[in-house]
């Protein structure tokens, strides 16, 4: 029993977890992959547990035409690893892809009844809620312990990544209030609508149109179907939607300028969705910009699929292959590296290949059929609601990845493969009579699994922890440096760096509070460990380069600015550094093409934004 419990805790934990790790599980971190996370470490642990307590007969449970759907979508993914530019990379990214998997089969062994899985999400509800209430004391400028310079992030680092993680909750919760009654309906409405108000104050286009998109089927399908069994009261719903009306209106009241930014609005006016504490003159061309971004970004990767159509680049390989198609224009924009396509099915299908993303696709319009056909004839009230919410979640996700990357995000995903499970599970009324709780194991073996579990939950918690603490203080040193308090800044690098030194940022933002402290030799030894995670980010070479000039490292600093134009061949950072240096050093015919250069630049310029291709 003790082992069952400990089990079910840890299957929690890959849930609870996540969302307080920020935006650690990255690419960011794929070049320091001798730092091998824990996180997934741990979830593998978990794939050994469900293997080793798995007969050969039941590795395909209910559903067999889904689960070996799901088995080919893995396959497919894993032959992609054989076409890769680096099988770092797709080793790591296809060890994700492993976890989710088992992610998905477990959820459909591992309860045994309706009133587990609701036992099971409750903890999840209960996180979802604290983040928001985090983002909400921010958002009202409340919480002093986060950080107000920057937009609303909560635990999660960015406000993208909040409405990615409240999506798949805030229908679920809405079903949940009418599963339920008494105080613990008055509980699920106060979680609800904590989890709207933070998400709608990200005002986040892309995932409030998936929201929006999701109520309205919803409600057609509840008309058209499900209305004559009266699951859902019409007087609560009506006051539901009232209450969330005057959240709305609250928010807007309380930033009054981000109105405009509301999804249909906004494009007539041409406001920024994630205007929240940044008030300016550029905010009327923002919107622009990132549809012009997202137009090129796309474009771009139709052409990485068209050159790869059948295996793609390689799972994990595409912000290594993109820079070959990326457009100028882009790099004039963002000049940053492109981590995602925003739209996770061209950049699957650009990873993968395109049988791949028709694998996926198909595997999602079975799931949908097989569900909604149960869902017609279910007479089960609870079974019923909690279906019709975890359709509605995975339906709002589903839209929200035209426009975003929330499969590459382990939080949304793990969620997303949770709930595509359970619902396979409650698509078979909940006939599961077999667990995988190591049947085939001795003792001694049981008690080896069950120590192995505690002391990894305990790293997976302490890493969280450290992940947290690390992003506060990042926000306050980050703060310090631009207040000119370099000495004080450093000092909590160095903290940072000692609770959590897998992230090229914490290199970075040290390197620049050193360099601006005129302590150029700690500038260097930090800004070296930042190009080790990340060796091809332009602005981590430039800031390389500035420090070894300042350091009076002449010929180092140059040759260091010339690998970023072979990176970015109109690098203004870059450029200017070498027009200087060249000009100093009385460098005619160098200082000559460098001003030719910027010249061609400067014509090539112009003529785009003459003809709409580009906005600045």
């Amino acid at each position: 029993m003790l082992l069952k419990n400990i089990y079910k805790f840890n299957f929690l934990l890959l849930f609870l977890v996540p969302p307080v790790l920020f935006d650690s599980w990255t690419l960011e971190q794929f070049p320091a992959i001798k730092e091998f996370s824990y996180e997934i470490l741990f979830i593998l642990f978990i794939l050994f547990l469900l293997i080793s307590g798995s007969n050969k007969k039941d590795i395909m449970v209910s559903e067999p035409g889904l689960n070996i759907l799901a088995v080919i979508l893995v396959c497919f993914i894993g032959v992609s690893i054989l076409f890769s530019e680096s099988y770092l990379f797709a080793i790591y990214g296809f060890s994700v892809v492993l976890c989710l998997y088992v992610i998905f089969i477990a959820s459909q062994r591992i309860f045994l009844s309706f009133e587990e899985i609701k036992r099971f999400l409750f903890p999840l509800f209960i996180a979802s809620s604290f983040i928001s209430l985090l983002g909400l004391l921010q958002f009202l400028c409340l919480a002093f312990f986060l950080p107000q310079s920057v937009l609303m992030t909560s635990t999660l680092g960015h406000i993208d990544l909040i409405a990615q993680y409240l999506l798949l909750f805030i229908p679920l919760l809405f079903v949940f209030i009418f599963i339920s009654r008494g105080k613990e309906q008055v509980l699920f409405m106060i979680f609800f609508f904590l989890n709207l108000g933070c998400f709608l104050s990200t005002y986040v286009r892309g995932h409030l149109l998936a929201l929006i998109a999701a109520g309205f089927l919803g409600l057609i399908f509840y008309l058209q179907f499900l209305h004559k069994k009266k699951y859902i009261d019409v007087k609560t719903s009506k006051r539901i939607l009232s209450l969330s009306l005057i959240l709305l209106c609250f928010l807007v009241y309380k930033q009054p300028q981000v109105i405009k930014s509301l999804p249909v609005i906004s494009l007539f006016i041409g406001c920024n969705a994630g205007a929240v504490g940044e008030v300016n003159g550029r905010e009327s061309w923002r919107l622009s910009k990132n549809i012009l971004l997202r137009q090129y970004t796309w474009s771009s990767t139709i052409e990485m699929i068209a050159d790869n159509p059948v295996f793609g680049v390689g799972i994990g390989n595409y912000p290594l292959i993109y820079p070959l198609y990326e457009r100028w224009q882009e790099k004039e924009m963002e000049n940053r590296i492109r981590w995602y396509a925003h739209n996770d099915y061209l950049q699957l299908a650009a990873e993968s290949g395109l049988p791949t993303l028709f694998i996926f696709l198909y595997f999602i319009a079975v799931l949908f059929k097989k569900s909604i056909t149960y869902l017609i004839r279910c007479e089960n009230k609870e079974r019923s609601l909690l279906l019709f919410g975890l359709l509605l979640s995975l339906f709002a996700f589903l839209v929200s990845s035209l426009f975003s990357f929330n499969f590459y995000q382990l939080a949304p995903a793990l969620l997303f493969w949770l709930f595509a499970g359970l619902i396979i599970f409650l698509i078979q009324d909940g006939q599961n009579k077999k667990t995988l709780l190591l049947p085939r194991l001795s003792q001694k073996a049981k008690k080896v699994v069950l120590l192995v579990s505690c002391i990894l939950s305990l790293i997976f918690l302490v890493r969280a922890y450290h992940n947290y603490k690390a992003e506060i203080l990042f926000a306050l040193g980050v703060q310090y440096t631009t207040e000119d308090r370099y000495q004080d800044s450093g000092a909590i690098f160095e903290k940072i760096i000692k609770l959590s030194s897998n992230k090229s940022k914490y290199y970075y933002e040290a390197a620049r509070a050193a360099l601006f402290a005129k302590e150029y030799k700690k500038a260097e030894e930090s800004i070296k460990l930042a190009l080790k995670l990340t060796p091809n980010v332009p602005e981590t070479k430039y800031l390389y380069g500035l420090i070894l000039y300042e350091a009076g490292k002449i010929s180092e600093s140059v040759k260091t600015l010339k690998s970023i134009l072979v990176l970015d061949e109109y690098n203004a950072f870059a450029l200017n550094l070498l027009l200087r240096i060249y000009k100093e050093n009385n460098r005619v015919w160098e200082t000559r093409v460098i001003e030719e250069k910027i010249e061609e630049y400067r014509r090539k310029r112009l003529v785009a934004i003459q003809n709409g291709e580009l906005i600045l």
